[in-house]
């Protein structure tokens, strides 16, 4: 297993200012509004609003950097060709701008976004444009430009779930066509181009400058509990590996006890995505995926009634749990901030929404199966990636550009991130090291790119796994199913 050590905060100034503001005893000021990063933006202006750093009286400790990931990212630019492409302009389509070029910057991290596409523009004198549709529509105007061979974008951001859209419409760049594009760089998510693969072609890919810390799912617990309790703080479980679905049970078996000894009655697990989001998330913790993908590969679905078995067991503990919270309209958020729950699983983004909980809390990975296993969180659907329409005829600059803007990016938006968070959510430097780990291994798979395509892919995969956990069951249906799925799988993604 990777060994996370505690993040080293690499701006001397912003430690300075915390270990002042901390010894002065200044009152926490909370500003719950990062929304302009972690979402869609609908305020389009050029205006540049700066900031001043809030003050905070949360006890931080400011480390010595152990890498530049500044200057690790520009090393990574030595492997491209040293291109420039005379003013040209380079045009991006997306839903959302905030992550990839923001238009108001009111946090450090949409800073940081901006002064890399400033940086790029410099390295290879090009312009930057970016372009606002949402999906479907950008949907109808590739579909309409590649009809009629016109250009459209140089390169397009698009949630996950609407790959198999566009890849059916065949309205999408084999990346293994772009001459400088190595998928299996650092600041790319090798297991994204995976997901986006079968036979030769790949059409999208996931890297530091796609994947939001938006897209993540974090445990919340509540620590003030956990030490009533009498337990140990998951942390250090985290750390040497033994953070596993097992431990979590053994805090909401204590948990009962507890409740019995002194006749409180706080919930155990408590989540708002219990339909939907949680099993697929209990599944991939557990090491499992939906569909087995990629290069000179055609997509199997690959587990079993036995791996969907031992996943069940996991997920009947938690839903069949009297304790636990699994109902979307219980306003679990409202639960865990008030101090009345042990867990609380959801995304990263809703540490925000914790920052004046009553509740004293800290943030973990997902659990996984076992002690050997690694931590696995796998990304929304939501989630955008890169494509390309197919025909580009600027195939080099492509290429190049893909490349430096996440090479670029590489683990430095998510530290801003985590430099934002420290002011103004998180409540000890563990949580800090907790989102290392988090924002290290996102997991992703092919079956959320294309079910919502070809929705008999999801209904022997994703959904079929949903409906299980829900029932608390295997079907008698359920190798047909999965059978079905497999046939449209190597009926639309042939090897050839």
């Amino acid at each position: 297993m990777k060994v996370h050590d505690k993040r080293k905060i690499r701006f001397a100034a912003f430690a300075a200012a915390l270990s002042l503001l901390s010894s002065t005893g200044c009152s926490l000021f909370v500003n719950n509004d990062i929304s302009d990063m972690l979402f869609g933006n609908s305020r389009e202006t050029e205006e540049i609003i700066e900031t001043s750093p809030p003050e905070t009286t949360t006890p931080f400790t400011p480390y010595t950097p152990e890498e530049d990931y500044a200057a690790l990212g520009r090393s990574y630019l030595k492997s491209l060709p040293s291109l420039t492409f005379n003013s040209t302009s380079f045009f991006i389509t997306t839903p959302d701008r905030s992550y990839i070029s923001p238009d108001v910057l009111t946090t450090t991290m949409s800073q940081k976004a901006y002064e890399r596409n400033q940086e790029l523009e410099e390295l290879y004198d090009i312009t930057l444009f970016t372009s606002i549709a949402n999906a479907d529509t950008i949907y109808e105007e590739c579909k309409a430009a590649n009809s009629s061979g016109t250009y459209y974008t140089d390169f397009m951001m698009l949630p996950l779930y609407m790959l198999g859209s566009f890849r059916a419409a065949g309205i999408l760049e084999n990346l293994r066509s772009l001459p400088y594009l190595d998928m299996s760089a650092p600041y790319f998510y090798a297991e994204s181009a995976e997901m986006c693969s079968a036979g030769y072609d790949t059409w999208g890919i996931a890297g530091h400058a796609s994947t939001s810390p938006a897209d993540f799912s974090a445990v919340y617990f509540n620590k003030e509990l956990v030490a009533e309790m009498q337990m140990e703080t998951p942390y250090a479980k985290v750390l040497d590996g033994s953070w596993t679905w097992d431990e979590y049970f053994a805090y909401t078996a204590a948990l009962q006890q507890y409740n019995d000894l002194n006749g409180t009655s706080y919930y155990s697990s408590t989540t708002q995505y219990a339909a939907g989001r949680l099993p697929d998330l209990i599944y991939v913790s557990l090491g499992n995926s939906f569909v087995q993908s990629g290069e000179m590969l055609i997509p199997v679905i690959d587990f079993t009634e036995e791996t969907v078995a031992g996943a069940l067991d996991v997920s009947n503990r938690i839903f069949k749990d009297p304790l636990a919270i699994t109902s979307d309209t219980a306003n679990a958020s409202a639960v865990f901030s008030e101090g009345r729950s042990l867990f609380f699983i959801d995304h990263v983004y809703v540490a925000d929404w914790l920052a004046n909980a009553e509740a004293n809390w800290g943030v973990l990975p997902l659990p996984k199966a076992s002690a050997e296993d690694d931590y696995r969180t796998l990304v929304s659907n939501t989630s955008l990636v890169f494509t390309v329409p197919a025909g580009t005829v600027n195939n080099e600059m492509v290429s190049v550009i893909l490349s430096a803007i996440n090479a670029l990016s590489y683990h430095q938006l998510y530290d801003e991130y985590v430099n934002h968070a420290m002011i103004y959510t998180l409540r000890d430097n563990s949580s800090v090291n907790m989102l290392d780990i988090i924002f290290d291994t996102p997991a992703f798979d092919f079956s959320l790119s294309v079910g919502n395509a070809y929705p008999n892919i999801a209904r022997g995969t994703y959904a079929l796994i949903r409906d299980v956990f829900k029932a608390g069951e295997i079907p008698d249906k359920f190798e047909d199913t999965v059978s079905n799925a497999n046939m449209i799988l190597a009926e639309h993604f042939p090897l050839g």
